[in-house]
C-alpha cells in the first residue's frame, strides 16, 4: 500500500467503532469549545528506510470564535526514539512546539514537524507526543499520540479482468490483503470497497456499512490482527450487479490499519448509512502470493456495445462567406461508454472548396493539416450526442449554381474509437458522414445547418455533455480514501494507480 498521511477528524457517528484517530474535547465547557484531533498511533519510517512523516493536528472550534489560541505540542519524549524536523509552522523551545493564533473559527490544520526513526532504533520502539490546546475564552483540552518506529504495510491482491460479462449479470470479487511491513496491525484492519457507477453492491454483511444508492461503496472492518508476512482473504465474496447498459466498469478496494490511519478524509461518513443485514465477514488465511502495491482492482468488461454514429451536414453559401456548422458523434447505444480521458474522438475534414476555421472554444480539438480531431467526452450515454461548432469558410470561386454540389470528396466526419476500450460498434457503416458544400450565387439567410440525418443534438454546441445522470467514469487513477466506520474516525487518502488494459 502507498505512503499515506492520516488526517484526524472529530468523532463521527457510524455503525462500527474505530480508534485510529482520536478527537479530544471537554465534556462540558462554555462557548466556544476547543477540540484537537490527531492520530492515536503515528507510524514513522526507520532511519534511512523511508520518507519523513508529517505530524498533523487538527484544531477545532465549535459554534463560535476562540481568541488568543495556543496549541502546545510537547515532543520532549521523542529524542533517542524518533527524530523531529521542524517545519517552521510553530515556535520551538527545545522539543516543545507552540502554535499560536489571534483567533480561530472552525477547523485549522497544523503540521509542526516531520518524523523519522532515530539512528539505530528498531521497529516497534515508541514514544508519546502530548497535546494541549487553550484559548482566552475556552476550556483547555489535552490529548496524545504514540509515535511508533516501523509500520504495517498492507498490500492488496491482484485480480484478472472479468471479460464477456452479460449486461445485468452479477460479478463476484473476493478481496485479499497481505502485510508486507515490519509491524503487526494489532488492532485489525479495515477495507474500503467501491464500484464504478453501473455496478451495484449488495449490502450483505453486518461488519460493513454501505453507501446509499446510486453509488456502490462500502467500508468493512475486521478486528483480527494481521502480522508481518501474513495474508488473508474475505471469507465470502462481494457481489456486484451490472447495469444493462454497462460496457466498462471497475471494482477497487484498499485496506488501512486500524489505529494508525483515518479513512474519512475524503468522504462523509454520514453517507454510509446502510448496515449489512447478513452474517459478519471474517478473514481467512491464504498464501502470500499475488499481492502487490498496485493490486486491489478488478476490471469488468461486458458484452454490450455502443453504436457510434457520425453526424455530418451541408454548408451552403457564397465564396468568401463563413457558415457555422455543428458536427460530431451520436451514441446510438445500447451501451454507455465511460472511460477516464475520453471515450474516443472524431476527425472533421473540410469538403473541396472550403476551409475549416477553429472550432468552439474549449472543445479540445487539435488541428491536423486541413482537418481537426476532436475528443469525445469521458461519459457518453446511449442516446446522447456530442457536437462541436466549426466555422466553414467557402473558398471556391467556381460559381456553381445553387442546385449544384461541390461534392463531399475527402470532406466529412469520421469516428475514431479507442483501441484499449473499443465501443464494440456493430454498425461500422455509419461511422462516417459527409460534409457537403453548395456554392451559391447569392447568400442565404445566416442560420446554422443541423447535422445531417440526426435528431437535434443532446449536447450544447460547446461540446460539453448535457446532464445525463450518474457518472460511470472508469477511474484508472482513482483517488479513494480508506475508511473507518465509526466513532473516533480514522482517515487516509489513497491513490489508485494507473492501469494498463489486459
Amino acid at each position: 500500500m502507498r505512503e499515506r498521511a492520516g488526517r484526524l477528524l472529530a468523532a463521527v457517528t457510524a455503525a462500527l467503532a474505530f480508534c485510529a484517530f482520536v478527537a479530544w474535547a471537554p465534556a462540558a465547557a462554555a462557548d466556544p469549545v476547543l477540540s484537537i484531533s490527531a492520530p492515536g498511533t503515528l507510524y514513522v519510517a526507520e532511519d534511512g528506510r523511508g520518507a519523513a512523516v508529517p505530524f498533523e493536528v487538527r484544531l477545532g472550534v465549535d459554534a463560535s470564535v476562540a481568541h488568543a489560541v495556543e496549541l502546545v505540542v510537547d515532543a520532549s519524549a521523542l529524542p533517542g526514539t524518533v527524530r523531529a524536523e521542524d517545519t517552521g509552522q510553530c515556535a520551538r523551545a527545545a522539543d516543545v512546539f507552540t502554535c499560536s493564533w489571534p483567533s480561530v473559527a472552525g477547523p485549522t490544520v497544523v503540521r509542526p514537524f516531520l518524523l523519522t526513526g532515530s539512528t539505530g532504533v528498531r521497529p516497534g520502539a515508541a514514544a508519546p507526543i502530548a497535546l494541549t490546546a487553550r484559548a482566552a475564552d475556552a476550556t483547555d483540552v489535552s490529548g496524545w499520540t504514540d509515535a511508533v518506529v516501523g509500520r504495517p504495510v498492507l498490500v492488496e491482491r491482484t485480480h484478472a479482468t472479468v471479460r464477456s460479462l452479460a449486461p445485468g449479470a452479477d460479478v463476484e470479487v473476493t478481496p485479499g490483503v497481505a502485510n508486507h511491513g515490519d509491524l503487526v496491525a494489532g488492532q485489525g484492519i479495515g477495507v474500503r470497497i467501491a464500484g464504478t457507477s453501473g455496478l451495484r453492491l449488495a449490502a450483505a454483511y453486518s461488519n460493513c456499512v454501505y453507501k446509499r444508492e446510486p453509488s456502490a461503496a462500502a467500508y468493512c472492518v475486521f478486528d483480527s490482527p494481521v502480522a508481518p508476512a501474513a495474508a488473508y482473504e474475505f471469507s465470502a465474496p462481494l457481489r456486484f450487479t451490472s447495469a444493462s447498459d454497462l460496457m466498462y466498469g471497475q471494482v477497487s478496494y484498499d485496506a488501512w490499519v486500524t489505529g494508525g490511519e483515518d479513512p474519512w478524509a475524503e468522504e462523509d461518513p454520514a453517507a454510509f448509512s446502510v448496515r449489512g443485514t447478513g452474517p459478519a465477514l471474517t478473514l481467512r488465511p491464504v498464501t502470500d502470493s499475488g499481492f502487490a502495491p498496485d493490486g486491489g482492482w478488478v476490471d469488468v468488461r461486458t458484452t454490450a456495445g455502443a453504436d457510434y454514429q457520425a453526424l455530418g451536414g451541408e454548408v451552403a453559401g457564397v465564396p468568401g462567406e463563413t457558415v457555422p456548422l455543428a458536427v460530431g458523434v451520436r451514441n446510438g447505444g445500447p451501451g454507455e461508454m465511460a472511460v477516464e480521458g475520453g471515450t474516443g474522438s472524431f476527425r472533421v475534414s473540410p469538403p473541396p472548396g472550403a476551409q475549416l476555421l477553429p472550432p468552439t472554444e474549449g472543445a479540445g480539438c487539435a488541428r491536423s493539416g486541413s482537418s481537426y480531431v476532436c475528443p469525445l467526452p469521458e461519459v457518453f450515454p446511449a442516446g446522447a450526442s456530442h457536437t462541436v461548432v466549426f466555422g466553414i469558410r467557402i473558398t471556391s470561386r467556381s460559381g456553381a449554381p445553387a442546385s449544384a454540389s461541390a461534392g463531399s470528396g475527402p470532406g466529412g466526419v469520421t469516428v475514431l474509437g479507442l483501441e484499449s476500450f473499443p465501443p464494440r460498434d456493430g454498425s461500422p457503416s455509419n461511422d462516417t458522414a459527409p460534409l457537403t458544400l453548395r456554392v451559391l450565387t447569392t447568400s442565404p439567410s445566416p442560420t446554422p445547418s443541423p447535422p445531417a440525418s440526426s435528431p437535434p443534438p443532446t449536447t450544447p454546441p460547446s461540446g460539453s455533455m448535457a446532464p445525463t445522470g450518474a457518472s460511470r467514469l472508469l477511474p484508472w487513477l482513482i483517488a479513494a480514501s480508506a475508511a473507518a466506520l465509526g466513532l473516533g474516525a480514522v482517515t487516509v487518502a489513497m491513490t489508485r494507480r494507473p492501469r494498463s488494459p489486459h
